[in-house]
Parts: structure tokens; C-alpha cells; sequence
């Protein structure tokens, strides 16, 4: 469980009064008895993280998740190719009905309103 921030300020600010890791978590079960103590390794994270970045808050908005990569390509030129493909499609739909109109129109003519063969 990640500490709140205020648990954060505690344990840097009690290791910068007493210097002891031991100190910090037995003071941590008197400050917060509600809540487990952390382990010696979360303690010291938090003063190393201190000592580094100089704040105790979690910094991990922008650090944690997924990488974003960059794209090479315009977002608007993929849409407008989507566009483009799907007419493509429309037009090829569009041209198979008028063959298939135009074959059952023949068919009917020669016989006389019966359509004959299959349809593929």
C-alpha cells in the first residue's frame, strides 16, 4: 500500500530528528496506529527519494505507465486513408449490385420473368 503524503512527511522529517530507520518506524506506529508500519526498505525509498528530488510527494504522474511513442505520420492523413479505402469499398459494393441488377434483368427479359442460374 503507498503511503499518503502526509505519511511521507512523517517518515522524512522523523529520520531527519533521529537518524534511525528503528526510530522512524516505531514513531510511525504511534503517529498512525491505524495502518501498518513500513517496511525499512519503503522508509528508506522515501529519505533516499527526499535526498534526491528534495520533496517527499509521489512524483510518479508523467513516470508511470505505458510510454507514449511518437508518430512519424499526421493523424489526419491515417483518417483521410481510412476515408478514401472505405469509398473504394463502397464503390466496389455499388458496382457488384448494378451487375446483379443487370443480369437479373436480362434473365427476366429472355424468360420471360424467371430468373435462372446462381447468383456468385
Amino acid at each position: 500500500m503507498q503511503l499518503t503524503q502526509d505519511q511521507r512527511v512523517f517518515v522524512v522529517g522523523e529520520w531527519l530528528r533521529s537518524g534511525s530507520l528503528q526510530q522512524v518506524a516505531d514513531q510511525f506506529r504511534v503517529r498512525f496506529p491505524d495502518r501498518n508500519v513500513p517496511g525499512k526498505s519503503t522508509i528508506w525509498k522515501n529519505i533516499k527519494k527526499y535526498q534526491r528530488e528534495g520533496t517527499s510527494p509521489n512524483l510518479n504522474k508523467g513516470r508511470s505507465g505505458r510510454r507514449r511513442t511518437a508518430r512519424s505520420d499526421d493523424p489526419r492523413a491515417r483518417i483521410v486513408a481510412a476515408v478514401e479505402d472505405l469509398r473504394g469499398q463502397r464503390d466496389i459494393i455499388r458496382d457488384a449490385v448494378r451487375a446483379m441488377r443487370s443480369r437479373a434483368d436480362f434473365c427476366i427479359k429472355r424468360n420471360g420473368g424467371h430468373v435462372e442460374g446462381h447468383w456468385g
